[in-house]
């Protein structure tokens, strides 16, 4: 293992990005590798320089995760909280719509036990729905429900930022859709969290439990995902959190209550967890650990979209190689994972600044794959 730290910087006082990233409270960079395979120090160097260069002096930071070619190398740059506290290879993130693989999965795992038809209206397990009932289930884990996206009525953002202790219900962030006409099922697509609510209200009804406990029992206990859970909002505190910076005035301070965005994205993005957690989901579900073959077939099938399945993301490295994962981005994180299902080849990035596009950074990460 070998270890590069650059000592850290004096602590700033200053919390707030409004428009423009802060002075840095100091910065941080270790590469830890990992697996069967050794990371020759010029890989991980390489690498090490890549994320340092990236995060620069902008507070946060980021943690990465690569395989490549056999070799699992971790690197961490940057502050995990205000304090100065180093972010490391197990600091956990909030990963945003990574949370929507998990879900999509569970969903997956009822179809495979033949509780769930792809094909069937959500109001065959959601009778009650606020809306979307007569929506099939793969339209709704495909984006192509018709349905409006919560997010984008003004009233559920001047809710959710006026209040950060605010927790909100799945049937109340619902209700913010209610008064903007559906458009028809499977007619376009257009990416929206309402689908992955009502997803997780089916889970929920299905399963007899909350979300959750449906979770550990049907993937993180089985794989042994320790670091990862939904965030539930008057919950235990999370050790090991990253603290979230944001350009946006809403969020304020790195502790500044969360309550309010976390039960805002509940089954569509509330999924708090770390890299080795997510790329170990992600191996698990190519390599028949998770779903069955049929299921993983329509999870990952494009359609006519081109570049989405079922929950999950179908992408390309800039050599054109497919691979499968998601991006996401909430108040003050930025995520991106992404596995090649026949090599292994894989990235896992996430920040805790919303200036620190993970996106981006992967770009950078495989720019030669």
């Amino acid at each position: 293992m070998t270890t590069e730290r650059v000592p850290p910087r004096p602590p700033v006082t200053i919390r707030r990005l409004v428009g423009m990233a802060m002075a840095a409270t100091w910065l941080m960079c270790s590469p830890v590798a990992a697996g069967s395979a050794t990371a020759s120090p010029a890989a991980a160097s390489d690498l090490t320089a890549v994320v340092t260069e990236f995060v620069g002096a902008a507070p946060g930071g980021a943690s990465v995760l690569v395989v490549r070619d056999g070799v699992e190398t971790a690197v961490t740059a940057g502050a995990a909280s205000s304090d100065g506290t180093a972010i490391a290879p197990e600091t956990r993130f909030r990963v945003a719509s990574i949370s929507k693989m998990f879900v999509a999965a569970m969903v997956l795992q009822l179809v495979d036990e033949g509780a769930v038809d792809l094909d069937a209206a959500l109001s065959t397990y959601v009778p009650e729905a606020v809306v979307g009932g007569d929506v099939p289930v793969r339209l709704l884990l495909r984006h192509r429900s018709g349905l409006v996206g919560y997010m984008e009525d003004e009233a559920f953002l001047v809710d959710q930022t006026s209040d950060p202790d605010r927790v909100f219900t799945p049937d109340e962030l619902l209700e913010y859709t209610t008064d903007t006409p559906a458009g028809e099922p499977d007619t376009e697509w257009v990416y929206t969290n309402t689908n992955f609510i009502l997803l997780g209200q089916l889970i929920e009804a299905v399963d007899g439990t909350d979300l959750n406990a449906a979770l550990q029992a049907r993937i993180t206990g089985p794989l042994g995902l320790a670091s990862t859970q939904f965030e539930i909002a008057g919950g235990p505190p999370q050790a090991d959190l990253a603290e979230p910076w944001a350009y946006d005035p809403y969020l304020g301070e790195p502790n500044t209550s969360y309550a309010s965005v976390a039960s805002g994205m509940w089954a569509a993005g509330a999924v708090v967890s770390s890299p080795a957690d997510i790329h170990a989901f992600l191996s698990a579900l190519v390599g028949g650990g998770v779903l069955s073959e049929a299921s993983f077939a329509e999870m990952t099938d494009p359609g006519q979209d081109g570049g989405y399945g079922l929950g999950i993301e179908i992408l390309t490295f800039p050599s054109g190689t497919v691979y499968y994962g998601h991006r996401g981005e909430a108040l003050g994180y930025r995520s991106f994972a992404g596995i090649e299902p026949t090599t292994g080849d894989a990235v896992v990035v996430l920040t805790n600044n919303s200036d620190l596009d993970a996106v981006a950074l992967s770009d950078l990460i495989t720019a030669d794959w």
